[in-house]
């Protein structure tokens, strides 16, 4: 018998208000701390993260010789992959979401590439005698960088064991590549400079170099010999990059195509030791091991970093006011991300949602606050209203609005005063609750409310009409309602502590 068409399938589901794009100038201060995924030791560190592709999965290379694989989507830890053999650090996902390569830290200072689906080896890259300092996936392709303390930079190709091009320089510890993929730079500390190379002649000599010994006195200043620099990144749009240092006088946002110092962005807090990750540059000491404290936004704009403490996140706005301090140009945090549960150090954007990562001995993963947003959305809306009723009445509806637009609200208070009782014209109601009017309401609720705070104008107007006038002045008194009615005035303007004009 013949079988008609299969049923058409059904309709997608309409689009959720969460798939919004929003622009990260619009949310960048309202990240906050959603998930946080302890280690199985209090003793142990993340050494690296890294987000794949997509944005989906996050990896974190821990001190235990383990890598923990998270889903970022869903805020979950899925599984912990164990390195006991060789160590691990440094894991960086593959253009496959579900292959990573990192880092040997025992034995051999091999590159492992491993299949997280099996947990297989797909291959090894051996060839570095010294440990690894730096894995940078090219954007591009399936080749990768690799940089070391024997003093080599060398390129892989994930489809070989054997490296193809390989450079002698002088501690060329963290490299990174510009976001159109033909172009690397190559940070030298011992000789403070960093070098750009196009990948198509990798072989020839740099085609750019930046002398960094202008600014060495300064990131020098931990007692180090030579700077400690631990992170090198281009922005998206390819015209910063940025050197994280572990100096407190800040890391170093340089012009890509010239590399002039366009400012420095220092931490608001002074680091102390054990607050950073030990630099590749650094002398063996007891600190962990890390990749860096900073990071940009996916638009460029913005770059997030720790703030020298164990604890909040910052951020920097590039485009932001350069402020002058002796001979130094300077950008200050524009805002603080608040974070009691941990230090950020270590600091990853997810460069295909708003979010971000942080960690040290716990991954934090950080989402845009809706509370926040609906707030600034609040004081926004809050700013085209002048009249304080239509304001009461868009907030009626949101306690979240109504307790953000009370700054507002309250800014100019007018209380009006009749000598007759009023009636509501819908119900024939007198105006007021209970025993009290309008006005006398009012001027409770200065006193005994929390809004006085918020008061900047007060107006007192109207008629009054006092009782028993001709009883009280023969026993030369004052009527009790008007004694009590001007202590409860007294007592409300009292309270109005920013209060700057009275009628």
């Amino acid at each position: 018998m013949a079988q008609g068409p299969p049923p058409p399938p059904p309709p997608p589901p309409p689009p959720s208000n969460n798939d919004k794009a929003q622009k990260t100038s619009d949310i960048i201060g309202t990240l906050r701390p959603t998930k946080l995924f302890k280690l199985s030791k209090s003793d142990n560190y993340v050494t690296s993260l890294d987000f794949d592709d997509e944005g989906q999965l996050l990896i974190a290379a821990c001190s235990d010789d383990s890598l923990q694989l998270y889903s970022a989507r869903d805020g979950a830890h899925q599984k912990t992959l164990l390195s006991q053999k060789y160590g691990c650090h440094l894991a960086r996902f593959s253009h496959h979401s579900q292959t990573v390569i990192y880092a040997s830290t025992k034995g051999e200072d091999a590159i492992r590439y491993l299949s997280t689906h099996d947990m297989s080896y797909i291959r090894y890259f051996r060839g570095h005698s010294a440990p690894v300092t730096d894995l940078v996936p090219c954007p591009r392709d399936d080749t990768f960088l690799s940089c070391s303390t024997d003093n080599t930079v060398r390129l892989w190709n994930l489809k070989s064991q054997y490296a193809q091009a390989r450079l002698n320089l002088a501690t060329p510890y963290v490299a990174a590549y510009d976001p159109s993929a033909t172009v690397i730079a190559i940070a030298s500390a011992s000789t403070s400079s960093i070098l750009l190379y196009d990948i198509r002649n990798f072989d020839k000599p740099p085609f750019a170099t930046f002398d960094m010994r202008p600014y060495d006195p300064p990131l020098a200043s931990r007692g180090s010999s030579i700077p400690e620099w631990s992170k090198l990144e281009f922005s998206n749009d390819g015209k910063s990059l940025l050197v994280t240092t572990n100096d407190g006088q800040g890391h170093l946002l340089l012009d890509a195509f010239n590399g002039e110092l366009k400012a420095q962005l220092p931490r608001p807090y002074q680091p102390t030791w054990g607050i950073l990750r030990a630099a590749p540059a650094a002398t063996p000491s007891k600190t962990p091991l890390g990749q860096g404290d900073t990071s940009f936004t996916a638009d460029g704009r913005f770059v997030v970093g720790g703030s020298g403490a164990d604890r909040d996140v910052v951020v920097w706005d590039t485009q932001g006011r350069i402020s002058k301090e002796g001979e130094k140009k300077v950008i200050r945090p524009m805002c603080s991300l608040p974070c009691d549960k941990g230090k950020g150090a270590i600091v990853l954007w997810n460069h295909r949602f708003n979010m971000m990562a942080t960690a040290d001995t716990e991954v934090i993963m950080w989402l845009p606050d809706e509370h926040v947003v609906e707030i600034r959305a609040a004081n926004q809306s809050g700013t085209h209203l002048e009249a304080p009723a239509d304001l009461a009445r868009i907030c009626r509806t949101c306690r979240v609005f109504h307790y953000m637009t009370l700054p507002l609200l309250y800014n100019t208070v007018t209380l009006r005063s009749y000598d007759f009782i009023r009636y509501s014209p819908d119900d024939g109601r007198p105006e007021g609750c209970g025993m009290g009017s309008p006005f006398v309401m009012g001027l409770n609720r200065l006193v005994l409310r929390n809004v006085v705070e918020y008061v900047r104008v007060l107006k007192i107007i109207g008629e009054y009409k006092e009782y028993d006038v001709e009883a009280c002045s023969k026993n030369g008194r004052v009527p009790d309602s008007s004694m009590m009615l001007s202590t409860l005035a007294r007592v409300a303007v009292e309270r109005c502590t920013s209060l700057r004009e009275l009628w």
